[in-house]
């Protein structure tokens, strides 16, 4: 009988690979649904329990089988994969305290396509009061190593947290100068989220928004470095109409200008000069689908001042 007092020490086993790929699956299949989608993870977590944070790594590049329900979906190369790495970051969310030894080790470690969510469960836990502080001064002192495709994914996460935490505030605002002055359009990929999520952050960088709105020094951009990346379709960050290509084309020069001004009025809405440049393109710019989605950005933006 001496084996019984360790046998009664023993861990409980945790999930099997069959139920946590079956949880994963079902949580990815309502990617694109947020209520549902955290309603499936909150219930997936009940189900496998903190236990399974020991196994949730062997998925992050190798998805499940999609589940019937999804066979139609996600068909697009890599869209089951990512639906399903939002699905057990959003499963890890609902283990509160218990995933930040995970996190911290996937935020903070070498580049993966998963870093990106990793530091948004982070930001969403201290922005709910988890070790604010810690996680906010982690981020800042990590993310001048970050590869520049991690920042991009990142930043919306990022954006939001500088409301609350001065350190990521502070090391996104360096961020945004060391961009510029490699090349001051890459700022921009900063500016925009900085823009919607923490306008007064955003506003220590006008004077940066109004050179790129001049159009200054952006002559010596090389073409490659834009080249079909950038849709012309592109005004304030949002892709609304896929890119037309043809001789009426706008200058890329132009686009960025454009972009500079339209983030220049969201945080200056009162400044009739840019507004009425921005109307200027808005009516006679020779590109026809610009015209038609910087209209309608500028609708929506004077529709969002109007409210009460």
């Amino acid at each position: 009988m001496r084996w019984l007092p360790k046998l009664l020490r023993r861990k409980p086993a945790g999930p099997s690979a069959r139920d946590i790929a079956r949880e994963l699956s079902r949580v990815a299949a309502s990617f694109g649904e947020p209520d549902e989608f955290q309603r499936r993870a909150v219930e997936a977590a009940t189900r496998l329990g903190p236990q399974c944070m020991d196994r949730l790594p062997d998925y992050f590049h190798r998805s499940p089988q999609k589940p019937v329900e999804a066979s139609e979906m996600f068909t697009g190369l890599g869209d089951w994969m990512v639906a399903c790495q939002f699905a057990f970051f959003e499963i890890l969310y609902q283990f509160r305290e218990q995933s930040l030894p995970l996190l911290r080790r996937v935020a903070f470690g070498p580049y993966d396509w998963t870093q990106a969510n990793a530091v948004e469960i982070l930001s969403r836990l201290a922005m709910e009061g988890i070790e604010p502080e810690r996680i906010g001064q982690e981020i800042a002192a990590d993310l001048p190593n970050w590869r520049s495709e991690a920042v991009a994914c990142a930043v919306d996460s990022l954006t939001t947290f500088a409301r609350e935490s001065v350190a990521v505030g502070d090391a996104l605002h360096r961020l945004v100068i060391e961009w510029a002055e490699e090349d001051p359009i890459e700022a921009l990929v900063l500016l925009e989220p900085l823009v919607r999520n923490a306008p007064a952050l955003a506003r220590t960088h006008e004077v940066l928004l109004r050179e790129i709105c001049d159009e200054f020094g952006l002559g010596r951009r090389h073409p490659l470095l834009d080249g079909h990346v950038v849709s012309v379709e592109r005004i304030a960050g949002e892709t609304r109409i896929p890119p037309v290509v043809g001789p009426e084309c706008p200058s890329i020069v132009d686009l960025h200008a454009i972009r500079a001004a339209v983030l220049l009025l969201r945080l200056n809405p009162a400044d009739a000069d840019l507004s009425e440049r921005l109307d200027e393109w808005a009516t006679h710019h020779p590109h026809a689908v610009l015209r038609q989605n910087l209209s309608r950005e500028l609708e929506e933006l004077r529709g969002e001042v109007q409210k009460p």
